[in-house]
């Protein structure tokens, strides 16, 4: 969180402090019943409450981090971001895994239905030449196989 600089046991200065006070900012307001969204302390008191959107949605996770002091629970904030990003990268990972099996599947299905097509017109093909042939061994009268015994 801090820039390198001597931090003399607390967070060294930097502008790294207004996201830890953005994040802080909305666990105090719900402390206090107040809505997380605004910020009555910045620039005060020349102007009204402004929005505090820079707290959203992570000041949820910080704001009982922060109960372990700024520098822990900053680290304990990224850690948890770490483990949280891998996490949802792993489930997309597997999400994306499942649909390219699923696709994969739906492939190899269309594909063995094509050969069963192709197969069963090859059979049909040659059982119409079988049937060919013994029309034409009635016609002509003749049996081809008595022949080849004699």
């Amino acid at each position: 969180m801090a820039e390198g600089r001597a931090g003399f046991g607390e967070a060294a200065p930097g502008d790294h402090l207004q996201t830890g006070y953005q994040l802080w900012l909305v666990g105090h307001q719900l402390e206090h019943g107040r809505a997380p969204w605004r910020d009555p302390y910045s620039f005060q008191p020349e102007t009204k409450p402004r929005w505090n959107f820079a707290g959203w949605p992570f000041g949820f996770v910080y704001w009982p981090l922060g109960a372990f002091g700024a520098v822990l629970g900053w680290n304990a904030f990224v850690l948890f971001g770490f483990l949280g990003a891998g996490g949802l990268t792993a489930y997309r990972a597997s999400v994306t895994q499942y649909s390219m099996l699923e696709t994969l599947r739906d492939y190899a299905l269309a594909h063995l239905d094509q050969r069963a097509e192709r197969a069963a017109r090859t059979s049909d093909h040659h059982h119409q030449q079988n049937q060919d042939r013994l029309r034409k061994r009635k016609r002509t009268g003749r049996d081809e196989t008595r022949q080849r015994r004699l």
